[in-house]
């Protein structure tokens, strides 16, 4: 009788992990959404977790950059246990640097050449002049200058 309950009860666990969703976890669900964002070939975009560590874990929640087809996105993404990563969360980084230098620069935002330094950091440089900016995201995203304009 006890092998006969518990029957259906393997059953309803084994559906419940077949349901929370398998996945292939951070980077490979942020590759696969970057390359809508971006229009552009998952074989042709670099994708990395941006943690200070510097230690990728594929299947890691967290904030990931995504670099190619002379864009890039900064994404967020949560995972659940099983590497199953909804909707990762993205924002044009290039275009708020290069909007945000454009001004401070007095430059036409196309003149400028973006650097990414490190995790949220970038450096500009247009009409011979240069600043370094840092990128603060909290709900949304901003764009800070981080030196003065030189």
């Amino acid at each position: 009788m006890l092998i006969k309950n518990a029957l259906p009860l393997v059953v309803w666990l084994a559906l419940g992990i077949i349901g929370s969703g398998c996945g292939a976890g951070g980077l490979a669900a942020v590759r696969e959404q970057a390359s809508l964002d971006m229009q552009c070939p998952e074989a042709s975009l670099e994708v990395a977790a941006a943690n200070p560590s510097g230690a990728d874990n594929p299947t890691d929640s967290g904030l990931y950059y995504a670099e190619g087809c002379q864009k890039l996105r900064r994404y967020t993404v949560g995972c659940n246990i099983f590497g199953y990563c909804p909707e990762p969360q993205g924002v044009d980084a290039l275009d708020l640097v290069q909007r945000q230098a454009g001004f401070d620069l007095q430059c036409e935002p196309a003149a400028i050449a973006i650097q990414r330094l490190n995790v949220d950091t970038f450096g500009a440089t247009g009409c011979g002049r240069q600043a370094s900016y840092v990128l603060l995201c909290a709900g949304s995203c901003r764009v800070v200058q981080n030196t003065q304009t030189q």
